[in-house]
Formats: C-alpha cells, sequence, structure tokens
C-alpha cells in the first residue's frame, strides 16, 4: 500500500475514534437537575396549586402541562382544578444549547368533590321588564352529564318593582345564618328574601342612588355602591357602603365622588384574598338616565378596573380599558383568593379579563350583542352572562361558549 492511502487511512480511523469520543462525551454527559415542587397535593374543587421548577442555571423556558388539559408557560404558575380526579403534570424545561430535560409525576395532584351540603350554587336572573327574579340550581345536570339541558329557571320573587330611568338594576346572593339571601333594589330601597325561610324583608332604604351590590359570606357583609345624585343644590355624593346580611351595622368606606367624576358603578368581593373589585365610569353632568351611562358621550368613556383592601380603603387602579362597562365579576371562593377578574363591555360586545394584579388583561369573548350581567360559579369552573339575546354561559378562559337560556333577558345576575 502507497504511503499517502496509508496515511488517508490512519487519519479517517483517528477522527472516527474523536468522533466516538466526542459522541460518548456528550451521551454520558449529565442532565441538567430539573424537576419540580407542588402545593397542596390534594383537596376539595376548587382547588388552586402553586408549582415551582427545580432547574440548572440555563434554564430558557417551561412548558407545563397539568392533566387536565391546561397547560402554561409561566416559570412558576398557579393553576385550578374545577374537576374532581387525579392528575399527571409533566414539565419541560429547554435549556441554553436547544438541551430539553422533561419530568413527569403520575398521579400527583388528587381534586375531590364538594358536597351539597357545602357547595350548592344557584343562578340567579333579574329581569326588569317582567318584575321577576329566577333562579335554577346549577348542580342538577348542568356539568356531569355531557352537552346537558340546562336545569330550569323557577320563581324566585314576582311582582319587583325596579324603579325609574334613574334607577340601577342590582341583585346579590350569598349565604348566611342557615339560609341563602337574594338582595335586590326597588328603585332605592333594598330588600332580601332568603331561599329556605322565603320571607322578604326591607334591608333599608339607600340614600342615594343604587349602582352596584354585593354579598361576602365569609364575613358576612353586604356591599353597596351608591351613585351622586343630579339634583341641583344636593351634597350627596357617591360613596361605597357595606352593612351586617341583616342591615344592622351600615358604614361607609369611602365617599366624596361628586357629580361629573369617575365614580364607581359595579362591585366584586373575594373574601378569602381581602379584596374588593369595582369599576369606575364618568359620571356626565348632562346626564339624565344613569342605567345607560354613555348615552352622552360613548366615545369619550374610559373604564376602570380598581381594587381595595376589605378594612381599610386604599384603592388602586389595576387596568384601564376603552368604552363602557356593564358589570364585575371575581372568581371568588378559591381559599387562596381570588385569580381573574371579569367585566363587560356593550359597546364593543366582549368580555375581558386579567388577573387580579393587573396582568395579563385579555379578551376572553367576543362577538356579543351588548353584553351586560356578568357573575362567575368558581365551584364549576363557568362565568354567565347576559345579552340581548339571553344568558350565556363559559368556562373561565373563555372557552366553549353557549347560550343556556335563549330569550331570557339579565338585567341583573348572582350566584350564591
Amino acid at each position: 500500500m502507497e504511503r499517502g492511502a496509508t496515511l488517508r487511512l490512519v487519519s479517517a480511523a483517528l477522527l472516527c475514534c474523536a468522533v466516538g469520543v466526542l459522541g460518548a462525551c456528550t451521551w454520558f454527559q449529565p442532565q441538567p437537575e430539573t424537576d419540580f415542587t407542588f402545593a397542596p397535593a390534594s383537596g376539595a374543587k376548587p382547588m388552586v396549586v402553586d408549582f415551582s421548577p427545580v432547574v440548572d442555571e440555563g434554564a430558557l423556558s417551561y412548558s407545563w402541562d397539568f392533566g387536565d388539559g391546561a397547560k402554561s408557560t409561566e416559570q412558576a404558575p398557579s393553576h385550578i382544578y374545577y374537576v374532581a380526579g387525579t392528575y399527571t403534570v409533566r414539565l419541560s424545561v429547554t435549556y441554553e444549547g436547544g438541551h430539553v430535560v422533561a419530568v413527569e409525576k403520575p398521579g400527583c395532584i388528587t381534586v375531590t368533590a364538594i358536597s351539597l351540603k357545602e357547595y350548592a350554587p344557584n343562578l340567579y336572573v333579574l329581569s326588569a321588564e317582567e318584575g321577576v327574579i329566577r333562579y335554577a340550581n346549577l348542580d342538577q345536570g348542568m356539568i356531569v352529564v355531557p352537552n346537558p339541558t340546562p336545569p330550569a329557571l323557577r320563581e324566585f320573587r314576582t311582582g319587583i318593582q325596579p324603579g325609574d330611568s334613574n334607577t340601577h338594576h342590582t341583585l346579590a346572593a350569598g349565604r348566611g345564618g342557615g339560609d341563602t339571601f337574594v338582595y335586590w333594589t326597588e328603585g332605592t330601597v333594598l330588600y332580601r328574601k332568603g331561599l329556605v325561610s322565603g320571607n322578604v324583608n326591607r334591608v333599608y332604604i339607600p340614600i342615594n342612588i343604587p349602582a352596584g351590590l354585593c354579598v361576602d359570606s365569609v364575613h358576612g357583609k353586604l356591599y353597596e355602591v351608591e351613585l351622586p345624585v343630579n339634583v341641583i343644590g344636593s351634597s350627596a355624593t357617591g360613596s361605597i357602603r357595606r352593612c351586617n346580611l341583616d342591615g344592622t351595622g351600615l358604614e361607609t368606606l369611602h365617599t366624596g365622588w361628586a357629580f361629573g367624576q369617575v365614580v364607581p358603578w359595579f362591585v366584586s368581593v373575594d373574601p378569602y384574598g381581602d379584596q374588593l373589585y369595582f369599576v369606575r365610569m364618568s359620571y356626565p353632568e348632562e346626564l339624565d338616565d344613569i342605567i345607560e351611562p354613555l348615552v352622552a358621550a360613548p366615545k369619550a368613556q374610559t373604564t376602570y378596573i380598581d381594587a381595595t383592601p376589605l378594612n381599610s380603603f386604599a384603592s388602586v387602579d389595576l387596568v384601564s380599558d376603552f368604552g363602557e362597562a356593564g358589570g364585575i365579576a371575581v372568581d371568588a371562593g378559591l381559599a387562596a383568593g381570588a385569580r381573574y377578574v371579569y367585566w363587560t363591555l356593550p359597546n364593543s360586545g366582549c368580555i375581558r379579563r386579567c388577573k387580579v394584579d393587573g396582568t395579563e388583561l385579555t379578551r376572553v369573548v367576543t362577538g356579543l350583542s351588548n353584553p351586560r350581567a356578568i357573575a362567575v360559579d368558581v365551584g364549576h369552573g363557568k362565568f354567565y352572562w347576559g345579552d340581548s339575546a339571553g344568558v350565556h354561559r363559559a368556562n373561565l378562559d373563555g372557552t366553549s361558549a353557549e347560550l343556556v337560556y335563549p330569550g331570557v333577558i339579565a338585567d341583573a345576575l348572582a350566584i350564591g
């Protein structure tokens, strides 16, 4: 064999050895440490689980699969499980150089059901034109049966007088003293009725014009928003007030919003997170009909979503949005506190939500016709809203939207 050929064979052999050694080094190189922790591992639905990755340096991105069809690319996400069952969670981490390491923990999350004694939500619908409040038990076939027939709406209260064009339609529901109470206003008078007792009582007479109403069942409180009075010479200003569920102990959390300012309208409470959320919108001086706050100047409207601690009023703006809001709701009822705030935008025909810290602002449902009233059923992972077509529902991320009560006009909604 010629000397040149021999050298070529030796060079090729050395190259193969080098490649083989390099490949072996890469093959046997230890993978980056990749794991994750979570808490809690079990509990009743709806259950919030906080996840945290355990990774080496150089981690670039994260991909979580929570086992219930939901996914996330956040580094340390919180996830809400709404359906009882056992779930396998998987985390994939991409490191520098494109190396991907995955870890899976089969059956690591166990979610149990809630008994009807602990959680028996009803949906309440106020139809002002008919003067009636109806309700439906959402645990009756609404969730467990594929393509279920919605439970029938039954009459709860008839012959109500919502008032004239200078009053707003308010509705709230909550538990207390072994009964579920529904609150509503007729003109400037606030009433309540017990679902079990059936008793109707006048709670108190608001001073101004009621606009928003919500119940904190945990602390036994009722919250109300009052608009300033559009009367020459009147000193009555807008305020946020609260009282006990029987109407006693009335106190003012904040007041002083004047006519022509950006004042509170709708309100929703998260007792476990110790937060009150409310919508602020302008209240033009030239406006006569306050049920439609933007008739005078809809293009100039800005909506603010605000939050304040329950026992020390110190509101902050979470987000600002363009256009009129028709209602607000939070996914209250989670032991770790609410995660999202929802509101309707009638002029834009959509429903928006953001996290309770104001981040991740997004539209969850679009293409609607004048959506207004909204309520969240956190136990089943659904929210409901009313528009000109009737009452709808969707998953909390806006998927699986459907019309459940066609033709039922909802001037106000409540779940409790």
